[in-house]
């Protein structure tokens, strides 16, 4: 599983979940992403989502080997549909830092209401 979701006491962690990559972004990671947020946008149970990553970083950004293999993702416009489905999402989220937050994990960090960074964590737009 790329993206795990845990929920406890109406707090639901989704947690990139790739730390051998930095929780770099691929299809399969963005999917995953997608389908939990889908779900968790009906989900009454939840008042709060937080948002991090597996091991030493939140997110390196996008995974630049999955993006030389020209793997497609489901829609064109799939990415920042799903940063938009963050955003709109009708519970408060926060996004827990530390470590990398590059390019598409910053766009990922900045799609929640809050952003909460460690003393090491590296924010950058590193576009090309």
């Amino acid at each position: 599983m790329r993206v795990t979701r845990e929920d406890e006491n109406g707090i639901a962690t989704l947690t990139l979940n790739r730390p051998d990559k930095l929780n770099a972004i691929d299809i399969p990671l963005m999917a995953e992403l997608r389908a939990h947020v889908d779900a968790l946008a009906s989900d009454a149970s939840v008042g709060c989502v937080v948002l991090t990553g597996a091991g030493r970083s939140f997110c390196a950004g996008h995974d630049l080997e999955s993006i030389a293999t020209g793997e497609k993702p489901p829609t064109r416009h799939f990415e920042s549909e799903t940063i938009d489905a963050i955003e709109a999402l009708p519970m408060p989220t926060i996004a827990k830092i530390r470590g990398h937050c590059f390019t598409g994990g910053l766009e990922l960090a900045l799609a929640c209401d809050l952003l909460v960074a460690a003393d090491d964590a590296r924010l950058g737009d590193t576009h090309g």
